[in-house]
């Protein structure tokens, strides 16, 4: 203003003087001394420690106040340091409104007097008269003069009454005195001020106008309703316009006269001496605080301040202000109108020595925020005023802090900060608290390095560091590029920790905190009860802020994000599987999910590969598997039953998955897990394919359904599916002298067979037998022995091959197919390798398949066999490996098959049926040839279990249904018989008489060439028979009888086979084979294996004991075996190999005794013991090296083996099963990378179940099982949960996402309250630590929760009947009330609205509560901010806040002071100068700029675009006046001898534009020192734009204000759209806070907005009053075609890729735009109004719609539109899609904005639709 202006030039113009030596001796007491200067009278008022001079002007009164002492040193007097006053008048004129005026004040005298209206005390009193002007005041002449007059006292007063060394001039301004006849019909004031100039330079010449110079601070003093005071003292960093010096905190109506918030005090302390002040407010009429003598003086100080700080001190001054009483007619010559006070703090006497340098500016100051910044490696610790100077820093750097430290320091030098509160925010999760009183103390250097003693760690919710007594030196902090890290050592840690994994704990030796408020641990972590026996190293645990909604409000918890940890444990504990060896990792952070583990994988003996296991949550968060698979990619192969390579694993795997999603209850049993897969590998090196596999303990199964024999590849693929189960036993074999013990692999297998081939499948089935092998190893341990021997028998299909012409597809079900697997071998394995050993072992066995299958049916009785060798040839030739053997058609010698492409089969029936044909062809010989009758009798014998047969022959053209109508049969009594006639899917009937088919196209022999219809008849017995064919003739008949193959007729007699073979076959060669089997018919151990001499005197002994089978009755099963031929070894020569013809089991059991095997247990009980859970037990059996339990379930009054079991090889004699937990199989990729669940059956309750056990010893190659002892019966109930409800102190928790319950209490008494939704539940708590039971209080369900320190986990049970339902608590124990720092003490609110942001930095998640009962929550990173509006009468306010953790821990207050902004900034621009006047300034201030030297230029004057009026130009330091808005101005050079230009021509640098998958933006190059052009904002699909930032991380955002001084990228932020901007109920959600519901433009933007026109220019800004380029406009109209594809654009400045290149490319080639000239289309130049109107009108014209108009306009501008225009604006006006102005006129030059073309968008597209609605 005015005065301000006024009185700062004044004091620079005042003539700086020495004042006389003797001048300056004086008493100690106060001395006046009155003397002149240049004429000018000087009053002097002084002490030993303070001198005051008032110099009369004439004009204008100025006073000096300087420290006493600094004469002796000087001998001068600097009377810069000058305080002047000053006087307004304000007079309200009506309407609100008010008239300020200055009047003249003029001195009438000064004198000295030895009273004051304050008391007794020497002063300096001024009279003055005022004259007050009166100008356009309504009723009041203009120019009229009001006279007045006012007394003004100056007296010292001391500040400290103990060591009296702070000074200050009290100076007391009466009232205003005016006479009655001056009142003019208005109300008005009075305010008087003091403006102390150079403020900061007070008693400090040598500094005054040096850079560099101290702060000016603030005291802010609270006090309270009960008098608590507090003050705090801040730094002021910008300038503060007219802010009050009391207030009552927004939001608090009750405080009263002497509780408030004072600005008590402005002050600098950076001097070694005499530090000026100056006092404000009434804060010193409340206390006392100002002495006269010892005499207490109450004062009322200024009511409002303007502060301007500097870092040059004379271009500092601050101005105080108060009303000023005033009087009519009244005497107020000792009245008080208002007090000021100002004066010196540290002051020295004429006797003290002063300071060696006296002026030196100490760095010394007291504050609240650090801020840490990593550079080249090195940490570097800075002092934050607040966020403007934390964002210089930021630009200093070039990069956002590594940490920002919150609380009360010092610093003596800024070299260290001594942390003064007993407690810090060291990152937003971590605060350090210590005991001051104890020794405790934090003291962080400047280069990071922390020193600290008995410091406690807290995060916002839990302390997690508490030294133990003596525990000095655990703990050490140091500063990183990654923020805090903390080392502890473990042991010296009271505080517990608990991570939010039930039966988890951790030790924690590191932890690390950044900057976004996330917190690392590292240390070891144990896993209790699951986990038994297990080692964990806690890599790291996370912990941050989640957000959650509790009574409908938001807020946070600080709680675990992440745990990650390795190590290992015992699977056999906690699933019955024997894994040698599990190693792996648990990791929750987001991201990085993962519970697996890697393992070697030694499962049941049977495999040792590679494997993963994977944990999961389950509903009450405890950790559990829920996926364990292995793969196995290997060569040669894993083996199946070591050391013997019965079979291998190639690839492929198995395991579990989703096992925690059958848990039902706790889970702290063990399941009956079973791993099931797919797996690649070979089979007894004889299959080999892919299937899907179970694995149990010490059992395996596996089905295939892509088998191949081995070697011979898919050509000779036999077997559709494949499978078998295997069962592990202990086994002694002899093998040609030598004894082998090994392990006996046997179980049931599955096949699904085409043989021999799938192309010739003769035999198919798909069923199950019992296989065995033997592996095992002589006693010196050097060979190893295999044997593979197994018969089985199943049902299946016989039929003649497919492609047969004669007997295509005719097929047989078979109910009896025998089986048999059969090779042995001996081979070294001794210093070969474990592949070599593999591959000789397959290439010395003989290994072959063999299967028969015989059918006795009415067609024929007929065999097929099948030999499959190791190797195979695929030409199936006879004796190749295959046959086929009738006993019908081989009677049939002369119908010709060989024409028909059958050779094996005519091979077979020629061979096979000789010898028997010759001899009933002599009995009944054929009928003549060709000779036909249609009547004949036949005679047919048949022995006993001999099928009788008649064989017809007919003319070959005739069909089967003229055969099925005319022939009959009779039999010896002429009766007439039935005829079944079959078809291929007829079932045979024995009990008919007659069965009958035909066969076509047979011929008899090559010589008679004729084609016959054969009518087959099948008779139930021989006997005498009449044929007759009616109408028909048949040429040939033939009546024959055929036996049945070999056939056992055996029996058992106590251990004792005997028999015959009966139908044996002459000169044939038989062996009979014996097995044992659990099942009747089956073939589980061979027990013998003989040579037949005499078929008809079988004997056969069964052995009693032994070592081939476990203890235990057994069904015993012999198979008939006859050899036949087959190429074996691939050499070309035939071997012989055994098939098995016929099998006989017996119904009768047989004891047998394992030699080796232990005792079985005496007894086993079960027991349902809740949760779906059976706790099995039986007696330890003498011996045992373990047990296997197997589970039956009972199931249709039977009892079913499940598959499911146990094997326990740690002596244990009972488990604990969780029967229903089981999961799904896997199935894992090629690569073994993953594995996806497959569907697998598990346990269900409410069943019965009962199980059997057996004992087993272990040798050194396998295991030796006794008999099984069996259970009764048990019933499992289904497990119903009890619902649970969990209250801390009154309020409900809540669990979360892993079903973890959260509490958070502070220190005291803290309750835990459990109900459940089962009223007859009782509860039991249990903390983890301890597993020490928690007692109840009062009440049956409340529990006391103890003290403790940290976090702690509680187990809660709720006990049902046997059920057990259990949650977790994991409860969070704060005792420290959060720190909160404010960024700033001074808080800048818009001038205009009033509107503010008020800042800081408090624990992550806390609530900031101001205002009373507002509140804002504190983000992870630690920021809050707090936005409120001043009203509108207010300058000034002050905010009162506090932090409260979600303990309910509350911090101490802070007061943020918030005054009105009324200055603006100005930028220099290409300034060399250090001072080059850069800043901010008030309306009315003279702004003094300068543009320095710059070496090799030379200064070619200023510029700027912003209206003010320089002094000079010219001039390279110039002043002007600040107006009311931002100014910026340029500094131009011209190169020495070279030429001109703003900012100095040469000195260019490019700035990039990174859009980070948006539309291009150019680069620019900019002069050095100057700022650059804001960007157009990128586009991007599905996001808006949030803002350019200078590194790639996206921490730091660009200010646009910055000078440019290299060359650098920018990088564009993306915020992904919100819901295409709608809200859930479909309405528009308004993204954009400068789009309001009363902006004329509102519908328009929404329009645009909603159908994809046009976007802000980031997220929250759509900038209605920007212009929009013509590129934008064009973008939008290509936007609205859907985007066409398009050839490239032909102007020269449209840049490649960038986001309108295609839109500019769209429009010109369909002639919408044609660009500002041939080659340019000024895609960045604002599109005036009438372009705008051109373009929409050639769009109009390329869509094909109406363009006639009438040809003229009435804008009163109309002569201004350009031709090529004028037709588009008439028309764009019909169409109303384009409007005028109000005042008539189209203003076609003028640039259009955003809001402008949103509205024209809105309106076009809005028209074109309804002319289209017309059109149609």
């Amino acid at each position: 203003m005015n005065k301000k202006i006024l009185s700062v030039i004044l004091s620079l113009c005042i003539i700086v003087c020495a004042l006389p030596m003797n001048i300056l001796a004086a008493p100690e007491q106060n001395e006046t001394l009155t003397f002149e200067v240049n004429g000018l009278k000087t009053l002097l008022l002084q002490n030993d420690y303070i001198s005051f001079y008032f110099y009369d002007f004439r004009y204008q009164t100025y006073t000096a106040t300087v420290p006493r002492a600094i004469a002796k040193e000087t001998g001068e007097v600097f009377t810069q340091d000058l305080q002047a006053p000053g006087c307004e008048f304000n007079v309200y004129t009506g309407g609100g409104n008010k008239k300020t005026t200055y009047p003249s004040v003029t001195l009438q005298k000064a004198e000295f007097v030895s009273e004051t209206p304050n008391g007794k005390n020497t002063a300096i009193k001024a009279d003055y008269n005022m004259d007050i002007g009166l100008y356009d005041i309504p009723g009041t002449p203009h120019g009229t003069i009001i006279p007045a007059k006012v007394t003004v006292y100056h007296e010292l007063v001391c500040l400290d009454k103990k060591d009296k060394t702070a000074w200050g001039v009290l100076t007391t301004v009466g009232g205003i005195q005016m006479n009655r006849d001056a009142l003019f019909g208005h109300d008005f004031y009075f305010e008087w001020w003091y403006v102390i100039n150079g403020f900061t330079g007070m008693g400090h010449g040598e500094t005054a106008n040096s850079p560099g110079g101290p702060a000016i601070k603030m005291d802010r003093t609270t006090v309270t309703e009960s008098g608590e005071k507090t003050t705090k003292s801040s730094v002021v960093t910008g300038k503060i316009d007219d802010m009050s010096t009391k207030h009552v905190p927004k939001g608090y109506t009750s405080w009263g006269d002497i509780d408030g918030v004072y600005v008590n005090e402005l002050y600098t302390d950076a001097y070694p001496w005499a530090n000026p002040f100056v006092g404000l407010s009434d804060y010193y009429d409340k206390f006392d605080i100002v002495y006269c003598g010892d005499t207490p003086l109450r004062v009322s100080l200024p009511q409002v301040v303007t502060v301007k700080p500097h870092d040059c001190p004379v271009l500092t001054w601050v101005e105080s202000r108060s009303y000023n009483g005033f009087d009519i007619d009244g005497n107020t010559e000792m009245s008080i109108g208002s007090q000021y006070l100002w004066g010196y703090r540290d002051l020295k006497t004429l006797s003290e020595e002063l300071p060696t340098k006296p002026d030196e500016i100490s760095s010394s100051f007291s504050a609240k925020r650090l801020a840490a910044f990593e550079s080249n490696g090195a940490i570097t610790v800075e002092y934050v005023s607040d966020d403007a100077e934390l964002e210089k820093l930021k630009k200093k750097y070039n990069s956002s802090p590594v940490a920002q430290i919150g609380g009360e320091y010092e610093s003596t030098n800024g070299s260290s900060f001594v942390f003064t509160d007993g407690a810090a925010m060291l990152t937003p999760s971590v605060t350090a608290t210590w005991n001051k009183n104890a020794g405790g103390k934090l003291i962080i250097h400047k280069d990071g390095r922390i020193e600290q003693h008995g410091i406690h760690l807290n995060t916002p919710s839990f302390k997690f560091y508490q030294p133990s007594g003596g525990a000095e030196g655990s703990l050490k902090i140091t500063l990183s590029k990654e923020g805090f890290v903390f080392d502890i050592e473990p042991d010296k840690n009271d505080a517990i920790i608990y991570v939010d994994i039930p039966y988890a704990t951790a030790k924690l030796e590191k932890a690390s905190a950044d900057m976004g408020g996330n917190l690392i641990f590292n240390g070891e972590i144990g896993f209790k009860t699951i986990f038994d026996g297990a080692e964990f190293s806690l890599e790291k645990l996370g912990y941050g802020l989640k957000e959650k909604t509790a009574g409908g409000k938001k807020t946070y918890e600080f709680k675990v994000n992440g745990v990650k940890a390795k190590g290992s444990f015992d699977t056999a504990k906690m699933m019955a599987l024997e894994l040698a060896k599990v190693e792996g990792e648990v990791n929750t952070f987001k991201g990085e999910e993962r519970y697996a583990f890697s393992l070697e994988l030694n499962a049941f003996d049977l495999f040792e590969t590679e494997a993963s296991l994977a944990l999961e949550r389950i509903k009450n968060g405890s950790l559990v598997p829920d996926e364990l698979w292995f793969f196995v990619k290997a060569s040669p192969g894993i083996v199946l039953v070591p050391p013997v390579p019965v079979g291998q694993l190639n690839g492929g795997g198995a395991g579990f998955k989703d096992l925690a999603a059958t848990i039902n209850g706790n889970y702290f049993y063990i399941p009956p897990v079973k791993l099931r897969g797919a797996l690649a590998g070979t089979y007894l090196h004889l299959i080999e394919g892919t299937g899907n596999i179970v694995i149990g303990p010490s059992e395996i199964s596996l089905k295939a359904t892509d088998v191949n024999l081995v070697g011979a590849g898919a050509a000779t693929q036999i077997i559709d599916s494949f499978g078998y189960s295997l069962k592990l036993n202990g086994q002694e074999r002899n093998y040609r002298g030598n004894t082998y013990q090994g392990v006996y692999f046997g179980g049931s297998k599955e096949l699904a067979l085409n043989l021999p081939s799938k192309q010739i499948d003769v035999i198919t089935f798909d069923s199950s037998i019992e296989l065995g092998a033997f592996g095992g190893v002589n006693d010196s341990r050097d060979n190893v022995y295999l044997a593979i021997g197994a018969n089985g028998t199943v049902a299946g299909r016989l039929q003649i091959p497919k492609g047969s012409p004669v007997f295509a597809g005719k097929g047989f079900n078979v109910g009896k197919i025998n089986l048999i697997v059969g090779g042995q071998t001996a081979f070294p394995i001794r210093n070969v390798t474990v592949e070599e050993g593999m591959k000789q072992a397959f290439q010395n066995v003989d290994v072959y398949l063999g299967v028969v299958a015989q059918v006795g049916g009415w067609f024929a009785s007929a065999r097929a066999w099948v030999l499959v060798p190791k190797i195979v040839e695929t030409n199936f030739r006879k004796g190749g490996g295959w046959g086929l053997e009738f006993k019908v058609l081989g009677y049939m010698p002369e119908w010709n098959w060989a024409d028909k492409g059958v050779t094996p089969v005519v091979t077979l029936l020629s061979e096979d049926g000789g010898a028997n044909f010759a001899a009933e062809l002599e009995e009944k010989p054929l009928a003549p040839a060709n000779v036909g009758v249609s009547r004949a009798e036949i005679l047919v014998s048949a022995g006993t279990d001999e099928a009788p047969y008649i064989v017809l022959a007919f003319d070959g053209n005739l069909t089967e249904e003229q055969i099925k109508d005319n022939l009959k049969i009779f039999n010896d009594s002429n009766t007439e018989l039935n005829i079944d006639w079959m078809t291929d899917d007829s079932e045979f009937n024995p009990n008919e008489a007659v069965s009958a088919t035909t066969i076509a196209d047979m011929e008899k022999t090559n010589a008679d060439g004729k084609k016959y219809r054969l009518a087959l008849l099948r008779l139930k017995e021989g006997g005498k028979y009449t044929v007759d064919a009616g109408g028909l003739t048949f040429t040939d008949e033939k009546a024959f009888s055929v036996e049945p193959f070999e056939k056992l007729d055996l029996t058992l007699a106590g251990n004792q086979i005997s028999g015959k073979v009966k139908y044996a076959a002459d000169n044939t060669p038989y062996v009979i084979r014996t097995y044992f089997s659990d099942k009747e018919g089956g073939a589980d151990y061979i027990i013998d294996e003989q040579e037949i001499g005499d078929v008809s005197n079988i004997e056969i002994p069964v052995p009693s004991s032994g070592a081939l089978a476990p203890t235990g009755e057994y069904y015993v099963t012999a198979f008939l075996m006859t050899k036949k031929p087959a190429d074996m070894n691939g050499d070309g020569e035939e071997e012989e190999a055994l098939i098995a013809i016929d099998n006989q089991s017996f119904d009768s059991k047989v004891l047998y005794t394992n030699i080796y095997e232990p005792s079985a247990p005496a007894s086993v009980t079960l027991q349902a013991s809740g949760n779906e859970v059976m706790h099995a037990q039986w007696d330890a059996a003498d011996g045992a090296d373990g047990y296997a339990v197997r589970i039956y379930e009972e199931e249709n009054g039977a009892w079913k083996d499940t598959g499911f079991g146990y094997d326990l090889n740690d002596g244990s004699t009972s488990i604990d099963m969780a029967l229903t937990v089981g999961g799904n199989g896997v199935r894992i990729n090629e690569e073994g990378s993953s594995a996806e669940s497959v569907a697998a059956e598990n346990l269900m309750p409410d069943k019965t179940y009962k199980i059997g056990v057996r004992a087993y010893k272990k040798s050194a190659d396998g295991k030796y099982y006794s008999r099984e002892t069996e259970s009764l019966g048990e019933y499992l109930p289904k497990y119903t949960p009890v619902e649970i409800t969990l209250s801390v102190n009154g309020s409900e928790c809540t669990a979360d996402e892993n079903g973890v319950y959260h509490a958070y209490v502070g220190g005291g008494n803290n309750t835990l309250t459990v109900s459940g939704s089962d009223s007859s539940a009782s509860f039991k708590v249990t903390r983890m630590d301890s597993n020490a039971e928690i007692p109840t209080e009062n009440t049956e369900n409340t529990f006391a929760i103890p003290e403790f320190e940290g976090s702690l986990m509680f187990k809660v049970d709720a006990v049902s009947g046997k059920d057990v339902t259990s949650v977790f608590l994991l409860v969070d124990m704060d005792k420290e009330p959060p720190v909160l720092t404010l960024s700033s003490d001074v808080f800048y609110a818009d001038k205009e609205t009033g509107e503010y942001t008020i800042t800081g930095m408090a624990d992550a998640g806390s609530r900031i509560v101001y205002n009373k009962n507002e509140e804002v929550l504190v983000g992870a990173d630690g920021s809050f901010a707090v936005s409120g509006q001043l009203d509108e009468s207010e300058t000034s306010a002050v905010i009162m806040l506090y932090a409260q953790d979600i303990a309910a821990n509350t911090s101490s207050s802070q007061t943020a002071l918030v005054t009105k902004k009324t200055s603006n900034t100005v930028t220099v621009n290409e300034s060399y100068a250090e001072i080059s006047g850069s800043g901010e300034y008030s309306t009315g201030e003279t702004v003094t700029i300068n543009a320095g030297v710059r070496s090799g230029y030379t200064f070619g004057g200023w510029t700027s675009d912003d209206g003010i009026q320089l002094a000079d130009a010219k001039a390279q330091e110039t002043t002007f006046t600040m107006p009311d808005k931002a100014v910026t101005v340029t500094a131009n050079w011209t190169k020495s001898g070279g030429s001109s230009g703003g900012g100095g021509g040469a000195v260019r640098y490019t700035v990039s534009f990174e859009t980070n998958g948006g539309s291009k933006v150019a680069s620019q190059h900019v002069t050095r020192n100057s700022v650059m052009k804001v960007p157009t904002a990128p586009t991007k699909e599905n996001f808006d734009f949030d803002g350019w930032y200078s590194d790639k991380e996206l921490k730091t955002k660009y200010d646009f204000s910055e000078k440019v001084t290299r060359s650098f990228t920018l990088y564009a932020k993306w915020t992904e759209n919100d819901n295409g901007g709608t809200t859930p109920d479909g309405a528009w959600k308004n993204p954009f806070a400068d789009i309001h519901k009363n902006d004329w433009f509102y519908d328009s933007v929404k329009y645009a907005y909603e159908n994809g026109l046009m976007k802000g220019v980031s997220n929250t800004e759509f900038a209605p009053q920007n212009d929009i380029t013509r590129a934008m406009f064009v973008t939008v109209l290509y936007r609205i075609e859907n985007e066409p594809q398009t050839d490239a654009a032909a102007f020269i400045d449209i840049e490649s890729g960038s986001y309108y290149e295609k839109a500019v490319a769209w429009a010109n080639a369909n002639g919408i735009v044609s660009g500002v000239s041939q080659e340019h289309f000024a895609p960045n130049e604002p599109i005036t109004r009438e372009q705008m109107a051109a373009i929409i009108y050639r769009y109009a014209t390329f869509k094909g719609y109406d363009i006639t108009t009438s040809g003229s306009t009435a804008y009163t501008d109309n002569s201004d539109i350009s031709d090529y225009a004028k037709d588009a604006v008439i028309w764009a006006a019909e169409k109303t899609v384009m409007t005028g102005n109000t005042d008539g006129s189209f203003a076609p030059k003028a640039n259009t904005t955003r809001a402008q073309a949103a509205a024209v968008f809105m309106r076009m597209i809005e028209n074109l639709k309804q002319i289209l609605r017309l059109l149609c």
